[in-house]
């Protein structure tokens, strides 16, 4: 990822002059949701936590650490209020946009890669239910997914207390997708991994719901998976955090362990113990699995 080059550190001294309150506290103003680097070389990153402390989007150049745009104002698209979007965990970039977990009021963040203008909604700050009270209908989680032409958030809340998850739909039901020699990778739930031939695009799409809001007043982000073909192949993965769909394997990660499985033996063909707890959304592991199992 990224644009070849010789990195001296004047990225991450740009990082933190950009993103430094002027109260000096970092602590309010974390780069929480990590950095994400397109192949033109630019690095898109957000410091913050919650909307009313403020939300500041950044893009910069990764070889010279220039700054391309920034958007200061998206944590108070109402700014009555204060209220808007917060950093609430991963980045994803797809047709033209930036995304980016927001939290409860408005989910996921949208931004034009070209100047960061924010694209959402404000409308969605003002939704009324029955009883005429203003309701979010934003997924609380920190997990991007892509489905067909669709972002979608889910997981679980990103400072949520581990010790108490939230169980509704919007954090238990995820659908990861990635292709692979005309091969539709499919890890759902967290629980299975299933292959199949491509998967119509139409499909993927009725998979994912509109938000609305239902008489429990519970948001579903997904719909049922409905796909005529049986899979090719499938294999159970009760609790893995994490996948990376290779040219040859899928490589499925457990909290402490990592598997690959095979496209042609649907089997697993290795498997290997880490001495540190895997996360999702780690994905630095990849090079390393592949190399072990080759």
């Amino acid at each position: 990822m990224g644009q070849p080059g010789n990195y001296d550190g004047r990225l991450i001294q740009a990082v933190r002059s950009v993103c430094r309150p002027p109260s000096g506290r970092d602590e309010y103003w974390p780069v929480a949701g990590g950095v994400l680097v397109d192949d033109d070389g630019t690095a898109y990153l957000a410091a913050g936590i919650v909307n009313y402390d403020g939300t500041y989007v950044y893009a910069l150049d990764v070889v010279t650490g220039k700054l391309k745009w920034q958007n200061n104002i998206s944590g108070h698209l109402d700014p009555e209020a204060h209220c808007g979007i917060s950093v609430q965990g991963h980045l994803l970039l797809h047709d033209g946009k930036l995304y980016m977990s927001g939290g409860t009021s408005i989910s996921p963040g949208v931004y034009d890669i070209t100047d960061g203008k924010c694209l959402n909604d404000t409308h969605l700050l003002h939704q009324k239910v029955r009883n005429n009270v203003t309701i979010s209908l934003s997924p609380r989680g920190w997990e991007l997914f892509l489905v067909a032409d669709k972002v979608v958030v889910s997981g679980q809340p990103y400072y949520g207390d581990p010790r108490y998850p939230v169980y509704d739909p919007s954090v238990s039901k995820k659908i990861y997708l990635a292709s692979t020699d005309e091969r539709d990778i499919v890890w759902l739930d967290n629980q299975k991994v299933m292959c199949f031939a491509a998967i119509d695009r139409k499909i993927l799409r009725n998979c994912v719901t509109d938000t609305k809001v239902t008489r429990s007043n519970v948001i579903p982000a997904w719909g049922k998976l409905k796909i005529p073909d049986k899979p090719l192949w499938q294999q159970k993965c009760d609790g893995s955090v994490a996948i990376a769909v290779c040219r040859n394997a899928v490589l499925v990660a457990g909290q402490s362990e990592i598997a690959a499985i095979k496209f042609k033996t649907v089997k697993r063909c290795g498997r290997s113990r880490c001495p540190l707890r895997l996360c999702p959304g780690g994905w630095l592991w990849t090079v390393t699995v592949m190399l072990l199992f080759r």
